[in-house]
């Protein structure tokens, strides 16, 4: 991850600005990048996550 960082900061305006680098169409986001991205807690987000594989979504060894 430290050759693609992620950049999240808020804009003068209020705005939230996310900087991503693509490496072949895929981003890849900690529970703590993904945390701060949308504004809440990562045990909000890794419960959010465990839902989505329950759900067979996503598969859990393919994205972590």
């Amino acid at each position: 991850m430290s050759k693609n960082p992620i950049e999240i900061y808020q804009t003068q305006d209020g705005q939230t600005q996310v900087e991503v680098r693509f490496e072949q169409e895929t981003v890849w986001l900690s529970q703590a990048q993904m945390a701060k991205l949308f504004d809440t807690s990562t045990d909000n987000v890794s419960l959010h996550l465990k839902n989505i594989y329950l759900e067979q979504e996503l598969d859990e060894i393919s994205t972590i």
